[in-house]
């Protein structure tokens, strides 16, 4: 089963082209309204999550947007002693 036919003239196509355009010149110009809302759980003493924080960073400054950043601790190993472990020296 086929949809009804229907012809579409040149003037209309250009018509909506031209409109079209207009509106995707006109949102180039408009500051975004969103907001990117991010949520880290990290641990803090971590290296790779002091990379990932960094990166992080610089992907929220190339964005150049509103953004909000929510940090949650998280102890990648809570078995760690209050004052930490010796370093084994060779």
């Amino acid at each position: 089963m086929t949809g009804p036919a229907f012809t579409v003239t040149s003037e209309e196509v250009s018509h909506v082209s031209q409109t079209l355009s207009n509106i995707i010149r006109d949102n180039d110009r408009v500051a975004p309204t969103a907001s990117m809302y991010v949520e880290v759980i990290a641990d803090l003493v971590c290296p790779f999550c002091f990379i990932a924080k960094r990166r992080l960073d610089e992907a929220l400054e190339a964005v150049q947007g509103p953004s909000d950043v929510s940090w949650y601790p998280y102890q990648l190993n809570p078995e760690i002693p209050g004052k930490g472990y010796r370093s084994k020296t060779t």
